[in-house]
């Protein structure tokens, strides 16, 4: 889930980041994140998204294999990784 259509989605919608994480019952800081990805969302918050939008995960994430340099990083933060000392 790294490429997005999300701020696509939301504007067509009329939402802004605010009233799309309250309509989504997300943190207000979450679409922003996901827009610039900075963040990549459980599977919950992935539905409630789609949900708020009315449409699928899959419209939001149409390639969930696309990376960018800017989401390995995110990537690479968030997950633990294994060195040859663990």
């Amino acid at each position: 889930m790294f490429h997005n259509n999300l701020k696509t989605l939301r504007v067509k919608a009329g939402y802004t980041q605010h009233e799309l994480a309250a309509a989504a019952n997300v943190s207000a800081t979450v679409p922003s994140q996901i827009e610039n990805i900075l963040r990549v969302p459980s599977l919950a918050v992935a539905l409630r998204l789609a949900s708020a939008l009315n449409c699928t995960v899959e419209d939001i994430w149409p390639n969930p294999y696309i990376m960018t340099e800017k989401t390995v990083t995110v990537v690479q933060r968030s997950a633990h990784v294994p060195n040859e000392d663990d």
